[in-house]
């Protein structure tokens, strides 16, 4: 570390931001949890951090960032520009400006659009790129057009870094495999728990799309008939099956024990009460909310589709993963645990030793040695 602070101080003039972070929008999304945790690090480290959002304002911003931070895109392009092609061009041209005037040592971008307009924007231009996937290249969608795209611009960058194994073969056909990076996601140390009571809830907390499946895990909660034990299921999210998922649990809760929220800024007091974090996700990368929930001492009961923090809870205990899509395993799992059938105590010490690396002070090495330059394949 007192490396970097050397080089920073000798380079203090050249740079008038230390990073530009590119990502498409500000909202409460794992990337950008990601996202405003290290603006949080490197701010407190006195880094200048500017950050440019595709879609955001700063007003619009779900998580409440540092003052300090530049807000590069006040005058952001709508997503309802009638086209999408000059949209892309202007945020191309933005993005370029941003990098000449500011002349960033880093350029920090997140998921597959801006990653690929952050390469574009920095061509010929003296500062690093480093792109950022988020999510299981092989089953999430993404435009045909952003496809190719990656597919041809992806080797010019610095660093491509990844938070699932399994990118990093999808990645190794189109990219040298020495610019392939795997990083954990940095996480922010929770405060000590000011109450220590957990409540009988099974919590959720993510995105109302096809995804997740929060459709299977409803269904999961009503079969195993915890609820007429006092057990709830709290759902913490939005999106575009918000009002289907709303519609299942009317009429499949007999008891009346399914209740949905909206998300709040401060992620930890979604975790206080609830005793179960359950994620039925068809892919992940690695979720923060199941990374989150583990650093509160939630117990998880997850789908093998959650990631590679899927291996590290099987070695815990085994019957916490639940392969595939059957809603009756899942819902004899949750069972199992309500009624005390898994024991809590090694369970829980386990847990807390696969969690540790990944709390920020254990990973910000990596990322600043990505980031700034220092890293050697």
């Amino acid at each position: 570390m007192s490396t970097l602070k050397t080089t920073y101080s000798s380079e203090k003039q050249q740079y008038k931001v230390d990073v530009l972070i590119v990502i498409p929008e500000m909202s409460s999304g794992g990337a950008e949890r990601v996202v405003s945790n290290l603006i949080e690090y490197w701010i407190n480290r006195n880094l200048r951090v500017a950050i440019y959002s595709l879609l955001y304002s700063r007003d619009q911003s779900f998580y409440r960032l540092d003052p300090r931070v530049l807000w590069v895109n006040d005058d952001y392009v709508s997503i309802n520009h009638p086209s999408s092609l000059i949209r892309s061009w202007t945020h191309l041209r933005r993005i370029r400006k941003l990098i000449v005037s500011l002349n960033p040592r880093s350029v920090l971008s997140f998921l597959p659009s801006a990653n690929v307009l952050s390469i574009l924007a920095a061509t010929m231009c003296d500062t690093r790129v480093i792109v950022s996937e988020r999510n299981c290249m092989k089953k999430r969608p993404i435009d045909f057009k952003w496809r190719v795209l990656r597919f041809l611009t992806y080797r010019f960058s610095h660093a491509v870094v990844v938070n699932l194994s399994s990118n990093i073969e999808v990645l190794a056909r189109f990219v040298p495999r020495g610019k392939i990076i795997y990083l954990r996601n940095p996480l922010k140390r929770p405060a000590p728990a000011a109450k220590e009571d957990r409540k009988r809830i099974v919590l959720c907390i993510g995105r109302f799309t096809e995804q997740k499946r929060i459709d299977y895990l409803v269904e999961a909660f009503c079969a195993s008939d915890i609820a007429k034990t006092g057990w709830e299921l709290h759902l913490v999210g939005y999106g575009p099956l918000k009002s289907d998922i709303t519609a299942l649990a009317h009429r499949l809760d007999r008891y009346e024990s399914i209740k949905i929220f909206e998300p709040i800024a401060d992620v930890w007091d979604s975790y206080w009460d609830a005793s179960i974090l359950a994620l039925t996700s068809k892919y992940e990368g690695m979720p923060n909310v199941l990374l989150e929930a583990m650093a509160r001492g939630l117990i998880p009961i997850v789908t093998a589709g959650v990631g590679d923090l899927a291996t590290q809870i099987f070695d815990c205990d085994e019957r916490l993963v639940v392969p595939g899509g059957d809603v009756i395993v899942f819902s004899r799992m949750l069972r199992e645990v309500c009624e005390h059938k898994v024991p809590s105590g090694a369970l829980e010490q386990c847990i807390k030793s696969k969690i540790e690396p990944y709390f920020i002070e254990n990973t910000i090495v990596d990322w600043d040695e990505v980031v700034w330059g220092t890293h050697r394949s």
